[in-house]
C-alpha cells in the first residue's frame, strides 16, 4: 500500500522506525516523503510512493499522550498511539506491537547512504576544531516552552562545557534561535557552514562524539546514526516522545514512580527541579564521552553512574559518612572482567529506592546483570515478607535474579555453585551478634568463592579497628592472604592486588 506521510524530521524518524513491523511481516509499505528526508527512508528499507493514490497518515496526538503511567511501558506514547492507525492495516494489540517496536534498531543505518563528498564536507567542517566535538542543539520547532531550554540558562551550559574539556561545541541552530558564542572551540551551524541537507547532519554525526539536544528532530534522528545522545526533557516525559536507544541517556524531572518503571529502556537520569541545572548536564555528558565504566551499554552505563556514583552516598547509624558510593563503583569496575559473573548477597532489599541509607544493592546487581545479559544474583534472605518484596521491587531485572528464603549460613554450606561476588549485608549492626554472623558466612562460603572471587562486606568501617559486620571477618580474610581492594563504610576484599581501579 501506499502513505503520504509529511511530517517533520523526527515524526518521520519514528514512522520509519513504526514500519519496520510491517516490513517483518512481508508488507510492502511505500511513502510519499518530501525529498529533503529520503535519507531516513531509504536508510530504513522504505520505498517512494507516488503522491496519487496515497492516503495522507495524519500521525495524531493520542488520547492520553504525555501521561505516562508505572504499569504501561507504551502509556502516554505518540508512537505507541499510532500503531493500527488507518491508513495503516491493523497489526497486532498495542502492547505486543510496543514490544517489538522497542526493539527496532535502526542505528548506522544511514551509513551506507552517505558519499564521501558528503563526508569530507563534514571534515572540511570541523577540521580546525579540537576533538572531542560535541553537538548542541537546544531549540526546536515546535512545542518551544515544552522542549527548548531559556537563552540564559543555554549560555551558561556553553561556558560549563568549554570549561569541562578540552573539545568544541557545533551549535545546530538553522534559524538563530540560540544565543551565538565568540570562541575558539564553538561553531555555529548556519552561520558557518550554512543550511545543510540531512545527508550533511549525518555525516557530521559521524564524525561527533555525543549530541547533547532536546526533544526535536535532530536527537531523535541521531538514532539512526553512531551518535549517542543525551536528551534534555522536561515537560514532555522521554517515553512519551521518543524510542528507546541503548547509546542514549533520557534526562527526566524526578517523577520517581515512573521512572523507575522505565529503567529497563529507556536509560533514565533524574533531575529535582523544573529544568535540569546546567552542572547535571555536563557531568552526564562528560560520563557519555568517556564511555561505559561498567562494562554496559552507553546508555545503561551513564544511568547506573547515577545510581552509584551520585545517590550511593548517604548517613546511617553506624557512620555519618555512608560512602557507598565509592565502593560500589569500584566494586562494579573490577567485576566488569568476569565473563558470566555469580553473585551471592545475603540480606536482601527491603525498602525500595533507598540509595543512600542501605545502598539498594539487589537493584544495583540486578540492574548490572540485566545489562550485561549475562550472570545471576542470587539475593538470600531468612525473612518471607523482605523476600517478596525483594521480587517485587525488582521485577525489571527479575531474569537474572533469584531471591531465596533461607538461613544464609545454611545456604551457604549446602550451595555448590562458585560465586565470583559475595556480597554480605543480612545481620543488622543493632544485633549483638552481627559480627559472629558475618564471619560465620564467609566461613561457609570460603571453599565455593572462585580464584579472582571479590568479598563485599556492607556496614564495615574502621575505626581502631574493623566494626560492624565484617568486624570478625574481615580479619579472618586478611590473615588468609586476602587483600583490601577498596574501604570506606563498606570493605571490599580480593585475592589478588587490584589497584588502580580508582
Amino acid at each position: 500500500m501506499q502513505i503520504l506521510f509529511d511530517h517533520g524530521l523526527g515524526d518521520s524518524v519514528h514512522f520509519a522506525h513504526l514500519l519496520q513491523l510491517y516490513r517483518h511481516r512481508g508488507h510492502d509499505i511505500r511513502v510519499h516523503f518530501e525529498e529533503n528526508k529520503s535519507l531516513i527512508w531509504r536508510a530504513a528499507g522504505i520505498g517512494y510512493a507516488d503522491l496519487k493514490g496515497s492516503p495522507h497518515h495524519d500521525w495524531i496526538y493520542p488520547e492520553g499522550f504525555n501521561q505516562p503511567n508505572p504499569q504501561e511501558d507504551w502509556s502516554g506514547n505518540k508512537i505507541a498511539g499510532n500503531i493500527n492507525l488507518p491508513p495503516l492495516p491493523y497489526l497486532v494489540e498495542v502492547a505486543e506491537a510496543w514490544k517489538e517496536l522497542c526493539a527496532v534498531n535502526l542505528g548506522r543505518s544511514v551509513e551506507d547512504h552517505l558519499s564521501e563528498e558528503v563526508r569530507e564536507d563534514a571534515r572540511r567542517f570541523l577540521k580546525d576544531l579540537p576533538r572531542p566535538i560535541v553537538l548542541l542543539h537546544t531549540s526546536g520547532t515546535n512545542f518551544a516552552s515544552a522542549k527548548n531550554i531559556p537563552s540564559n540558562i543555554v549560555l551558561d551550559l556553553y561556558r560549563r562545557l568549554l570549561g569541562a574539556f578540552e573539545g568544541s561545541l557545533v551549535l545546530l541552530d538553522w534559524d538563530y534561535r540560540v544565543p551565538s558564542l565568540a570562541h575558539g572551540r564553538v561553531r555555529h551551524i548556519k552561520r558557518d557552514w550554512g543550511h545543510i541537507s540531512l545527508h550533511q547532519l549525518a555525516a557530521l554525526m559521524g564524525e561527533c562524539s555525543l549530541l547533547i539536544g532536546v526533544d526535536s528532530g535532530p536527537f531523535h534522528f541521531a538514532s539512526m546514526t553512531r551518535l549517542p545522545a543525551l536528551g534534555i526533557f522536561h515537560q514532555h516525559y522521554p517515553s512519551c516522545v521518543a524510542l528507546p536507544c541503548p547509546l542514549n541517556v533520557h534526562m527526566a524531572r524526578g517523577l520517581r514512580e515512573v521512572n523507575a518503571s522505565r529503567r529497563g529502556n529507556w536509560n533514565i537520569v533524574e533531575y529535582a527541579h523544573d529544568l535540569p541545572s546546567q552542572e547535571e548536564v555536563v557531568t552526564h555528558a562528560l560520563r557519555m564521552l568517556r564511555g561505559p565504566r561498567y562494562g554496559l551499554t552507553l546508555g545503561r552505563d551513564v544511568m547506573m553512574q547515577q545510581w552509584v556514583r551520585d545517590w550511593c552516598l548517604g548517613a546511617t547509624s553506624t557512620s555519618p559518612v555512608a560512602d557507598r558510593n565509592g565502593t560500589f563503583d569500584i566494586l562494579l569496575r573490577a567485576a566488569a572482567g568476569f565473563q558470566n559473573p555469580s553473585i551471592v548477597e545475603t540480606g536482601c532489599i527491603r525498602s525500595r529506592e533507598d540509595w543512600a541509607g542501605a545502598g539498594n544493592s539487589t537493584y544495583i546487581f540486578g540492574g548490572w546483570l540485566d545489562g550485561r545479559k549475562s550472570g545471576r544474583l542470587i539475593s538470600i534472605d531468612n525473612d518471607a515478607n523482605h523476600c517478596g518484596f525483594a521480587r517485587e521491587a525488582t521485577h525489571l531485572w527479575s531474569e537474572r535474579i533469584s531471591v531465596e528464603c533461607s538461613d544464609s549460613v545454611v545456604w551457604l554450606r549446602r550451595t555448590q555453585q562458585p560465586i565470583d561476588i559475595l556480597y554480605l549485608d543480612s545481620l543488622d549492626v543493632e544485633a549483638p551478634d552481627h559480627a559472629e554472623h558475618g564471619l560465620a558466612e564467609i566461613k561457609a562460603a570460603e571453599t565455593k568463592l572462585s580464584e579472582q572471587a571479590i568479598v563485599v562486606y556492607d556496614d564495615t568501617p574502621w575505626d581502631g579497628g574493623w566494626v560492624g559486620k565484617g568486624a570478625l571477618g574481615v580479619p579472618y580474610l586478611l590473615e588468609r592472604g586476602w587483600k583490601v581492594m577498596a574501604a570506606g563504610y563498606q570493605t571490599v576484599l580480593s585475592r589478588n592486588d587490584r589497584g588502580g581501579l580508582r
